[in-house]
């Protein structure tokens, strides 16, 4: 009897099955990797805010916060989402209102989040702002970003 050579559909059934688990877990780690570089982009700018917040403010005596005319721009607490308002309870931070800042008043360069600009009810829409408050000088970020599975709004 002639044996024929070649692969077994068993060979290459189990060569699929190896290649895709291998592949699958490349894929997790990819992603994993890509949402901790995200996470770490943002608490580094986060962090750029906080430190320039605060050197204008020992420099100045007061906060850069964006203006609606003469009136600054201040976001009720009651209208800040329920996992911000939470962060603000934890920190103490509880005030009536919180102010946005302005990020062009610091001159920080390559900002490509959180300059949204307008009244109160265009900032709470599109929620990319800084928000500062005046008693502690903590920044939050209003749309918060996702880090360890928790959405977060602040660095400290």
């Amino acid at each position: 009897m002639k044996r024929k050579s070649g692969i077994t559909v068993a060979v290459l059934v189990v060569t699929i099955a190896v290649m895709s688990l291998i592949l699958g877990t490349a894929v997790i780690f990819g992603l994993n990797s890509v949402n901790v570089a995200n996470a770490d982009k943002y608490k580094s700018i986060l962090s750029r805010v906080e430190e320039a917040s605060s050197l204008f403010f020992d420099q100045n005596g007061y906060y850069p916060v964006q203006k609606d005319g003469e009136k600054e721009i201040a976001l009720s607490t009651e209208t800040l989402n329920t996992n911000l308002k939470a962060e603000l309870l934890e920190k103490n931070d509880v005030e009536n209102y919180i102010y946005v800042l302005d990020i062009k008043a610091l001159r920080l360069v390559a900002m490509d989040i959180g300059t949204a600009v307008g009244d109160a009810t265009t900032i709470l829409e599109t929620k990319d702002a800084f928000l500062v408050n005046k008693n502690s000088g903590n920044v939050y970020y209003l749309k918060g970003f996702e880090t360890a599975g928790k959405r977060i709004y602040s660095l400290k």
